[in-house]
């Protein structure tokens, strides 16, 4: 039997050893506290959604992988079902401390009450994804996949301010979904967010619609909030004399 804590602890040592990273520079890169990482690894602390992130992104990591590879631990040394997951309530829930410390900082600029049409076929990360965002204010539509991001745009068309969808998909991809949606609606404001880089895609897709995963909450947000007041300061610029 081992634990969540022990379990996670196993997870990031492992993932910080192959890549050949201090837990100096895992600190550093995650803006955790050193003790915290170390007390981490030792199986002493469980992580929030947010520290997961952040230690995701520092990693170069989905935090789909951190997490699937910390409920596989736990199902094989603790006997558990498939269905529920046994990481609910940290997927679930964010510290209010850390949320206070971490990302609260710019909450005025970075919330809204727009809707967002949030497409991803991981459902970790579609999750984790929807509690942060809305947590912001923003009301979320999920989607699975590139062709029900594409109902659901349709359904919703009259609602929905901004898409933020993951690149690769099952049954449609991103692009896919992305030009139907464009064909739809050729002012729709879209994000793809991928592992891949703009340039290697060349003019498929404009850099302002594009996002480099993994990605920090923090910046994610504000990227949404930039991405939203476009159509503000383009206004603003017209009428400045």
């Amino acid at each position: 039997m081992i634990t969540i804590e022990e379990a996670f602890g196993l997870v990031i040592r492992k993932m910080r050893k192959e890549r050949g990273i201090s837990q100096e520079k895992l600190s550093f890169s995650s803006m955790l506290d050193r003790t915290f990482i170390s007390q981490l690894e030792c199986g002493k602390k469980q992580p929030t959604l947010v520290t997961i992130f952040e230690l995701a992104n520092a990693l170069g990591v989905a935090v789909a992988d951190i997490i699937a590879e910390v409920e596989t631990l736990l199902r094989c040394h603790c006997d558990l079902n498939y269905g529920k997951s046994p990481l609910e309530p940290i997927l679930y829930n964010i510290s209010t401390q850390e949320k206070g410390s971490k990302m609260d900082v710019s909450a005025d600029s970075y919330s809204g009450s727009e809707t967002i049409l949030l497409v991803d076929d991981e459902k970790y990360v579609r999750d984790c994804l929807e509690e942060i965002i809305s947590s912001y204010g923003y009301r979320v539509i999920s989607a699975s996949n590139g062709q029900e991001a594409v109902d659901k745009f349709k359904e919703h068309a009259d609602q929905v301010q901004l898409i933020l969808m993951d690149l690769v998909m099952p049954e449609k991809s991103g692009l896919e979904a992305y030009k139907e949606i464009i064909g739809i609606c050729p002012d729709a404001k879209v994000l793809l967010v991928s592992g891949y880089s703009p340039e290697s895609l060349g003019s498929v897709v404009a850099k302002d619609t594009f996002i480099n995963k993994p990605v920090r909450p923090s910046d994610l947000l504000r990227i949404i909030r930039d991405r939203l007041d476009d159509d503000v300061r383009a206004a603003e610029s017209d009428s400045a004399p």
